[in-house]
């Protein structure tokens, strides 16, 4: 077996480096064209604070698939940061669109809305979101703060009338 191997050397080593050529190509390949992956590098990046990076694998995850309502409160949640609200209010509520249910995606999307000044809609995300996870903290402190913050716009009303 030894003489075997000795003999034809050149041909093992040749066949294990095609292998993980394969191997690798493969990887890369599938990468590139795999929405979940490409939605958990997104996350990963941003996480890392490098949002162009994670903007962009995001907005490949969903343009591979429209449909996924993970990739889009995540694509959301990063444009947010990028302070590009827009496009992150129609990511969100394309997510909400897709999965009603999704306690992050109605969070998210009220947090734009108390920054753009729309108290009412976004007392209603925060109100979704902790009704659909009443132990979600930050949805609960939000929602707090955006009911006071609507509180103290009606006593300004009230006092300038």
């Amino acid at each position: 077996m030894a003489n075997i191997l000795t003999k034809y050397r050149g041909f093992w080593i040749c066949l294990v480096l095609a292998l993980i050529t394969t191997a690798v190509f493969y990887r890369v390949y599938t990468y590139d064209f795999d929405p979940n992956m490409l939605n958990s590098l997104g996350v990963t990046l941003g996480q890392q604070g490098k949002l162009d990076e994670a903007v962009k694998y995001l907005a490949q995850a969903v343009q591979i698939d429209p449909d996924f309502a993970d990739a889009h409160t995540n694509l959301g949640f990063a444009l947010t940061f990028q302070g590009r609200l827009d496009e992150a209010a129609a990511h969100l509520s394309e997510a909400l669109r897709l999965d009603p249910n999704s306690a992050l995606a109605h969070y998210h999307l009220g947090r734009i809305l108390a920054q753009q000044g729309k108290i009412d809609e976004a007392i209603a995300h925060f109100k979704q979101a902790v009704q659909i996870d009443p132990n979600d903290a930050n949805a609960r402190n939000s929602l707090n703060l955006a009911l006071s913050e609507k509180q103290k716009l009606q006593s300004t009303e009230n006092t300038k009338k």
